[in-house]
Parts: C-alpha cells; structure tokens; sequence
C-alpha cells in the first residue's frame, strides 16, 4: 500500500478499518458496495462524475475521490503527483495505489465559491478566467474549448501584466504548476472545478489531461471502461 504523506492509523478506528477493507478488493462493485454502506462514514458531496465518485469523510471532513473506471484511475493518479503540490490545489493526504493505479485519494474538503466571488478571490472574472484559460491553453498548442477562441482584450491583458509581476498571484501560481500540464481548459470552465480553503480560490478537479482524455473520452468513447 503506498501512501503519502500520513498513515491510516491517524484516521478514526472505524474509518481506517473500512479504507483497509477496500484497499484489498480488486473490482470497483465491492469497493463502492461499502463505501454506499456506511452512510455513518461517508457522505456523497456530487453526483457521479464521468469516471471517479466523491464522497466526505465525515468524521475527518475530508474528501474521498474513489475511481470506477480506468480513466479516474489514471486522474487520481495525476492528482496525487507530488509536483503539482500547491496553494491553488487541496492538499493530498493519503492514498492507495494497486497495479492498475491509483483507486482511491484523500484530500482536504473546500467550501463551496460562486462565480461572482472570482473578481475579489483572484483579481478576474469568471468569465475573464475562463478566456485565459483557453489563451494559455491555445499558445501552448492544446485543446482550449469552444466559445473562448476570441483574443485577449488590451484592457485584459494589461490586468494580466500586473498578475504575472505578482509571484504571489493565482494565475502565477497556476502556470508554475498544472500550466506544465496538458490540462484541459473546458474542464476548468465549470464552477464545480473550484473551491474556498480557508477563505482562498483552490481547484478542486485537475486530474484531467489531454493524454487522459485522448486515452478515454475519444478513443473509448464511453470514458473507459468500468472496472469490474
């Protein structure tokens, strides 16, 4: 079992008994048939996702990311990458990787953030995000979504110059980390994609690349298949 940075023993009896007991299952229909069951242990926190369920750790508050198909292995995986350990994602807790990848992560649990709060938490818009996700993501050559191909206006780009010259700044931040990724900016344009930990903007869904998604939406077009 490999796990980074803390160790199950630091978890509640009850919780630690259960994340042992799927870390030994091999197939995805054990391992959700538990989690489902101790509703005194785990709450949902979203509707399924394309390939991964999220669930609250109730007794620590704490995030719970469990795989059901081979691409949310594969985005647990990137997720759980060391490199990419930083103030703009939650933090990484723990995990269990077997042979096939990483099943399951668990990370610090965000608050909720409206799109109108993203001028006062990082400076721009939601709006004004969401173009220069797709700038960023259509200089470097990578998919950068639909409805965000117009250029970045001269008034934008001067706020931008100001944020680039402040190492402290979210989108300094972004590109120093996930911005060496092929990250896919469509999938940053959901609000869900975002959280508040102690009154600061954190992406809270990142695993996602274009590798992954060439791999699993587009040659597999059913997103993968589901481990049995």
């Amino acid at each position: 079992m490999k796990q980074y940075p803390k160790l199950f023993k630091e978890y509640s009896k009850e919780v630690h008994e259960v994340l042992t007991e799927i870390s030994k299952f091999p197939t995805f229909k054990k391992r959700f048939e538990v989690i489902k069951s101790r509703t005194d242990l785990f709450k949902p926190l979203s509707k399924a996702g394309s390939s991964r369920l999220v669930y609250e750790i109730i007794p620590t508050q704490t995030v719970l990311k469990l795989a059901y198909k081979e691409a949310g292995l594969e985005q647990n995986k990137i997720e759980c990458d060391y490199i990419l350990k930083s103030s703009i994602f939650p933090d990484v807790i723990d995990f269990y990787e077997d042979d096939f990848g990483v099943v399951f992560l668990e990370c610090q649990k965000a608050d909720k953030v409206k799109k109108s709060e993203f001028k006062t938490l990082i400076g721009l818009t939601f709006d004004e995000w969401s173009l220069v996700l797709s700038d960023i993501a259509k200089k470097r050559g990578h998919y950068y979504g639909k409805g965000y191909a117009d250029d970045i206006s001269s008034e934008l780009q001067d706020k931008l110059d100001k944020m680039y010259n402040d190492e402290n700044s979210f989108i300094v931040e972004f590109e120093r980390t996930l911005g060496n990724y092929t990250f896919m900016a469509n999938d940053l344009k959901k609000i869900n994609s975002y959280g508040k930990i102690n009154g600061k903007l954190v992406i809270i869904d990142y695993g996602l690349t274009e590798d992954i998604y060439d791999d699993f939406y587009v040659k597999i077009k059913k997103g993968g298949k589901k481990l049995q």
